[in-house]
């Protein structure tokens, strides 16, 4: 759903519910704030109800989920319900 989000308070219930649903899942509060920042700022953002972009992706392009689940994984972020590792042309900072 366009603006979805997790944040506050029952994460854990609420992310394990989320899971058990098959619903896409990005846990990125273990890995370091400025990496976050990096990948929300500089990466594509998601083609969830959009067509995705042409690689190379950048910061204004729309990529399919997976491959910003595989830059999140790479972070060491916990993904689940999203396919596993995808290359695809994405520039590197």
């Amino acid at each position: 759903m366009r603006g979805a989000r997790l944040s506050g308070y029952a994460c854990e219930a609420i992310k394990a519910c989320c899971i058990v649903a098959g619903l896409p899942v990005i846990d990125s509060r273990m890995v370091a704030f400025g990496d976050v920042m990096r990948l929300a700022v500089s990466r594509p953002m998601a083609a969830v109800g959009e067509d995705p972009s042409p690689p190379p992706y950048h910061a204004l392009a729309y990529a399919p989920l997976v491959v910003l689940a595989n830059a999140y994984r790479a972070a060491r972020a916990e993904v689940f319900n999203i396919g596993g590792p995808v290359t695809a042309a994405m520039p590197e900072e």
